[in-house]
């Protein structure tokens, strides 16, 4: 006799995925470290709320199509995004992470449009870059760099916007303390 499926399944971030910690927050949301289960690979996954407004919807879809486009060395990769609902305790389980992780800001708020029902969210899987932010590599300085490596940061950052900007991206969120 077959399993009657569940109603609520498992979202995708505990069954896929092995969440390890929150490594900030973004504009839209909480960026969480996870080992993929099956490749053990590691990625930055960025959980954002499904925004209710149509016009907001499409927005956020449009740059996630456009963010699967790039391919570019100065611009993070793009590796899979997917839709889940998550309920309270879901939600609960990684904010719990995020509230244990010294690194994230403490003004940051990560919070939900309904705290009891479940919520639509969309999840973007990336590349996982170094694990030091920007601001903690500038904070050693020059004295370490050296400033030709400094502008040579500087040169790739302005770069990599500019070409993200030039082919149809915005990027909400460059702030030097994450």
């Amino acid at each position: 006799m077959r399993k009657q499926q569940q109603s609520n399944p498992e979202p995708r971030i505990f069954t896929d995925y092995n969440v390890i910690e929150c490594i900030g927050c973004g504009v839209n949301g909480p960026v969480f470290k996870a080992q993929h289960r099956i490749d053990k690979r590691q990625y930055a996954i960025k959980r954002i709320e499904y925004p209710l407004n149509r016009d907001d919807q499409n927005k956020l879809l449009g740059e996630v199509r456009k963010l699967a486009t790039f391919d570019q060395r100065n611009v993070v990769r793009y590796h899979n995004s997917w839709f889940d609902n998550l309920n309270k305790e879901d939600n609960e389980k990684l904010n719990l992470l995020c509230n244990q992780t010294p690194s994230v800001e403490k003004n940051d708020t990560i919070v939900s449009r309904n705290n009891n029902l479940s919520s639509k969210y969309l999840f973007i899987a990336t590349e996982l870059c170094n694990s030091f932010t920007l601001k903690q590599w500038l904070s050693d300085g020059a004295d370490r760099h050296g400033s030709s490596i400094m502008l040579k940061l500087l040169h790739h950052t302005v770069k990599a916007v500019n070409n993200f900007h030039n082919n149809g991206g915005v990027h909400n969120e460059i702030k030097i303390n994450d």
